[in-house]
């Protein structure tokens, strides 16, 4: 009878349709769980198995629900994907120009080296100087 504890309500009610026991929507879960000991043809080991295959089925389906779901989504997404217009290309074939994005330097005067902080920004300077020319057009 311990296999009936923590099982789901849904699970007992398709038990109690397999077993042909009547079942109201009212009931509770100790309820049918009493109806289906105090039946007369309960046999333990049946009843046991029969509700693992219960269970193993309502698993089975959902996990099955949400692999359609999944591909529902991935579908969706390939969809928009492909409707986005496609982007132009530049003389190069390089695409759109890509966006770079500098974050800006803190610098404690009090704390850090100022001749570091000065070559720092001194090579970020010549790096972006180089990716303009990279990048621009001919």
């Amino acid at each position: 009878m311990a296999y009936l504890a923590g099982v789901k309500k849904e699970d007992l009610r398709s038990l109690c349709e397999d077993l042909r026991l009547t079942v109201t929507s009212k009931m509770s879960i100790i309820a049918i769980r009493d109806l289906i000991i105090n039946d007369t043809n309960y046999d333990e080991e049946f009843t046991r198995e029969h509700l693992k295959s219960i269970i193993q089925n309502r698993k089975s389906d959902y996990e099955q629900r949400m692999k359609e779901i999944e591909s529902e989504r991935a579908f969706e997404l390939e969809k928009l994907q492909l409707s986005q217009p496609q982007q132009s290309t530049t003389a190069h074939g390089l695409g759109e120009k890509p966006t770079i994005e500098i974050k800006s330097l803190k610098c404690k005067p009090q704390e850090d080296d100022i001749g570091l902080s000065d070559t720092v920004l001194t090579a970020t300077h010549l790096f972006l100087k180089f990716l303009k020319k990279i990048l621009s057009p001919i």
